[in-house]
C-alpha cells in the first residue's frame, strides 16, 4: 500500500511539474489574448518591469501582437512553447545567463511562414517580459538552436 502511495505522489509530481514548466508559455498566450481583447492593463503589467515607456508604445505593441495572431490564423496555430535549456545553443545559454543573472525562460511561437516571436521571460513570483523580438526562422535556428 505504501508503495502505491509513493508511486502516486511521484506520478502527481511529474505531471504537475510538466504543467508548471509551461507556465511561461501560458503567460505569453495570455499577452496575445489581452492584445486581441484590448486589455492594456494586463499588457502593461507584464511589460512594465523592463519597458518603462510601455504606455507610449502600447498601440504599436497591440497592433504587432494582433498581427501575429492574424498571420498565424489564430492563437492556437502559433505553437507557443517554452524552450528547454537542452534545446539551446550553449553559447546562447551562457549569454542569457550573464544578461539575466540566470533568471530567464525562452518562449517561442510561429508568427508567419518564415518568422518566429521569441519571448524572454523572467520570474519573481510572477512572470514578466524581459525581451521580445521577431526573427526569421533561419536566424532563430542558427542563433538559438545552433542548427
Amino acid at each position: 500500500m505504501k508503495k502505491l502511495m509513493v508511486l502516486g505522489v511521484i506520478l502527481a509530481s511529474l505531471l504537475l511539474s510538466g504543467c508548471m514548466s509551461q507556465a511561461s508559455a501560458r503567460v505569453v498566450e495570455d499577452i496575445y489574448s489581452a492584445a486581441l481583447t484590448g486589455d492594456e492593463e494586463y499588457i502593461e503589467y507584464v511589460f512594465a518591469e523592463n519597458y518603462p515607456d510601455i504606455e507610449q508604445n502600447m498601440n504599436d505593441l497591440i497592433d504587432t501582437l494582433v498581427s501575429h495572431t492574424q498571420e498565424s490564423q489564430g492563437l492556437a496555430n502559433m505553437g507557443l512553447r517554452e524552450l528547454r535549456h537542452g534545446q539551446l545553443n550553449e553559447e546562447k545559454i551562457a549569454e542569457l545567463n550573464q544578461k539575466y543573472d540566470e533568471n530567464w525562460i525562452l518562449v517561442v511561437g510561429r508568427v508567419g511562414d518564415n518568422q518566429v516571436a521569441l519571448w524572454t521571460m523572467q520570474t519573481d513570483g510572477y512572470y514578466y517580459v524581459a525581451d521580445f523580438q521577431v526573427l526569421s526562422s533561419t536566424d532563430y535556428n542558427q542563433e538559438f538552436l545552433g542548427s
